[in-house]
């Protein structure tokens, strides 16, 4: 989950973390000190500046300002290390103290349940599991019992491997048969008849000026994917879990 524009969770970007969220334990966090739950939050937001019309990616601290609707669902306090949902009014001048965590997101509205139901729903129909992507509002935030406004964006279906496609892979490797690792998990499979490989380097990926180009570039590499027929392959993967994994296009 993040705050804003939802492209700083489609896309990973190096620099930011999202809040992961497990439905059945929906107020644990991957982290277990208040200094890494905090240091692991979302500390930029990508919106849309309506007086320039632009895009832009800012540091949260200047977004966020006390009257911000259901600010207290979304954020806490960091005082003297000790994480705190706010229940007072928030001071321009506690701020920088802010921490998105969507703690009180979690425990006090009903987001957790609705979206395991509208997850289950989904899953009955398409009879796979499925990827969502979604907008939320907090609706009624003064009340004690406040509701939530979830508007489905995007839904499709995992992928789900058919019959025996798993991949066979060598063993001892020597370092110069690498041509690159990842420690993420890579879905098995095999592709086979790969002629040419481009590789888009991490550090030239996130040595980019604005999220706005390394967008460009993924919309230069989707053209190529519409473009190319049948007897080319290509896949694009960018970087993931705030590591800096390679974009690679394989043709």
């Amino acid at each position: 989950m993040v705050w804003g524009l939802g492209t700083r969770a489609v896309e990973r970007v190096g620099n930011d973390y999202p809040r992961l969220v497990a439905l059945s334990h929906p107020s644990l966090h991957p982290d277990d000190t208040p200094e890494a739950i905090r240091y692991y939050s979302q500390q930029f937001i990508d919106l849309i500046d309506l007086e320039e019309n632009k895009l832009k990616t800012l540091p949260v601290h200047q977004v966020i300002r006390p009257d911000y609707p259901s600010l207290r669902y979304f954020v806490q306090i960091d005082e003297d290390g000790y994480l705190s949902t706010p229940r007072g009014r928030i001071m321009m001048n506690d701020i920088h103290k802010l921490a998105i965590t969507y703690e009180d997101l979690l425990r006090r509205t009903p987001f957790a349940g609705l979206m395991t139901k509208i997850l289950k729903t989904l899953e009955e129909h398409y009879h796979v599991p499925v990827d969502l992507e979604f907008t939320l509002r907090v609706i009624d935030a003064d009340k004690p019992k406040p509701g939530v406004q979830i508007s489905l964006l995007q839904c499709r279906p995992q992928s789900v491997l058919r019959g025996n496609m798993t991949a066979v892979l060598p063993k001892d490797l020597e370092p110069g048969q690498i041509i690159f690792t990842t420690c993420f998990m890579v879905p098995q499979g095999t592709i086979k008849n790969i002629r040419k490989v481009i590789f888009i380097s991490p550090e030239g990926y996130f040595q980019l000026p604005t999220q706005a180009i390394r967008n460009d570039l993924s919309r230069v590499i989707a053209h190529l994917n519409k473009d190319l027929d049948e007897s080319h392959l290509f896949v694009s993967v960018q970087a993931a879990g705030g590591q800096l994994t390679p974009t690679w296009v394989y043709l």
